[in-house]
Parts: structure tokens; C-alpha cells; sequence
């Protein structure tokens, strides 16, 4: 019997994306838990007429990131950028 103790370290990203309404932000979301494990939302704010921006702490299913192309065509969504995160957030 051979016993290996391998231990898989899982990179986070974060992704900030901004949105012009709730609408987008809901498929977004919607639509990200498509592609990922796990996601949490580490911040939203909402902007009164110019949109919400929103940063998701996520870790992804593998490392393929074209699923990118996917989230930045949804109606609604102006811009998503995708950042490997060690995790600590410094604002």
C-alpha cells in the first residue's frame, strides 16, 4: 500500500465586473456560478445612475479562462477583469 499526501492548493481570483443594472448583476452572477467551484461576493457598490460594481472572490473549476468572453457579452455588463488573488485584499 502506498499512501501520498498530496495537498491541492486551489488559486482564488477575484473578479470585479460593473454592471449598468440589477438585472445584469443577477444574470452575471447567474452565469459566473456556470464556471466556477465557489463564489462569494466580497463587495458591491452601487453607484445611484452609474451602474453597481461588484468584487467576487471565486475559484475556478480549471484553467480555462474563456468563459471570460461569455460574462463580458451579457447585456448590461460594461467591463469584467479577472485578478489571481493570495488572499489578502488591501483597498
Amino acid at each position: 500500500m502506498i499512501f501520498t499526501n498530496k495537498t491541492v492548493r486551489e488559486i482564488p481570483y477575484m473578479f470585479v465586473v460593473n454592471c449598468r443594472d440589477a438585472e445584469a448583476e443577477k444574470e452575471l452572477l447567474s452565469s459566473l456560478g456556470r464556471f466556477v467551484k465557489r463564489m462569494n461576493i466580497k463587495s458591491k457598490a452601487v453607484r445611484g445612475g452609474r451602474g453597481i460594481e461588484l468584487t467576487v472572490e471565486t475559484r475556478l473549476k480549471d484553467e480555462n479562462t474563456d468563459f471570460m468572453h461569455e460574462l463580458s457579452s451579457i447585456n448590461g455588463v460594461d467591463d469584467i477583469v479577472m485578478v489571481s488573488y493570495n488572499g489578502e485584499l488591501a483597498v
